[in-house]
């Protein structure tokens, strides 16, 4: 199951489906981009409804997941939601040094929106790509080759992570 990013759409694998031989990739059009449609709501829990309903449909019982961008950010909310492999001594660091109870009283990352929807705005320009192939670039993927967001592998595999990144600098 391959995810693109906002402003994308599915077919942005279809090279990478061609460089695949043997393998099935679904790379389907996320709601409110390409062919899908375009009715809101457009957050997170509906983003992952429409995706286990496509996976059930489609019949697939244990899919692999390519995300970019947003498509990463749903992997890893389809991860966290499935399977927290996290110990709780380390959520529970988190959540004492980055949560804050707003006035209403529910906890909330400390962060301001604006930055983040300009960030967002920002994801969507083209970048420039010059000079990028000479930029030397670790990927620190799991035991098995599966390529981890950064909380999992920085929590639970701490010392793994640490060793690729000495590895890597030294």
């Amino acid at each position: 199951m391959c995810l693109h990013g906002v402003g994308a759409h599915g077919l942005r694998y279809r090279r990478l489906a061609d460089r695949l031989p043997g393998r099935r990739l679904v790379a389907l059009d996320l709601r409110g981009h390409g062919r899908s449609g375009w009715q809101p709501p457009w957050d997170l829990d509906t983003h992952l409804a429409d995706l286990l309903e496509t996976v059930d449909a489609l019949g697939l019982e244990r899919p692999d997941w390519i995300g970019h961008s947003f498509g990463g950010r749903l992997v890893i909310e389809l991860r966290r939601r499935s399977a927290r492999l996290t110990p709780d001594e380390l959520l529970e660091e988190e959540l004492e040094l980055h949560l804050v109870a707003d006035e209403d009283g529910r906890l909330r990352y400390r962060y301001a929106p604006t930055p983040v929807v300009a960030a967002n705005g920002e994801l969507a320009k083209q970048p420039s790509l010059d000079g990028l192939a000479a930029v030397p670039t670790l990927v620190v993927r799991t035991p098995d080759g599966e390529v981890c967001p950064d909380g999992i592998v920085m929590w639970d595999a701490l010392e793994e992570t640490a060793a690729a990144v000495r590895g890597f600098l030294s």
